[in-house]
């Protein structure tokens, strides 16, 4: 039987976020790839571990918020086969580059980032977002369980 106090440790929340992170980087990743050129790629490689470290920070200070990015992220990952929130997330992400003038190009009729900056701030857009649905669905999740889990045991001492 594992101990409570093992899977509460900040080093277990930390490596659970790196399995999950890299479960959830390769949709937006490949997508992202096919968005930018040249230096911007760099820039999105910056972008994804900044990403990265926000979410290590969160798991490593913070339980109750690590455990609800951890949580939500798994339920991101799943839903990277219905590819929509991932695609519609980060085509706005390239299209506010373009408003911001982050040097955006049109290649074959699709807008393409081509800057360090443009790509950093796909990026960043991009993961901001999707750690703040993993939050929400986290939280979600954990609020039904936590409803779940009452209503069982109100049920069962009466």
């Amino acid at each position: 039987m594992l101990n409570r106090y093992l899977i509460d440790a900040p080093a277990v929340r930390c490596s659970t976020w790196l399995l999950v992170f890299l479960l959830n980087l390769f949709l937006p990743g490949f997508l992202g790839w096919g968005y930018t050129v040249g230096s911007a790629r760099w820039g999105m490689l910056l972008g994804v571990i900044i990403c990265f470290a926000i979410g290590l920070g969160f798991c490593y200070l913070s339980r109750w918020i690590g455990t609800l990015l951890i949580r939500g992220g798994n339920m991101v990952a799943v839903s990277q086969m219905l590819v929509f929130p991932h695609l519609i997330i980060g085509s706005y992400a390239v299209s506010l580059g373009s408003r911001f003038n982050l040097n955006a190009q049109i290649h074959r009729d699709v807008e393409h980032l081509d800057s360090f900056l443009g790509g950093l701030f796909a990026t960043g857009i991009t993961g901001g977002a999707l750690m703040a649905i993993s939050l929400t669905a986290g939280f979600i999740l954990q609020l039904g369980i936590t409803l779940l889990l009452d209503r069982w045991f109100k049920n069962e001492t009466n």
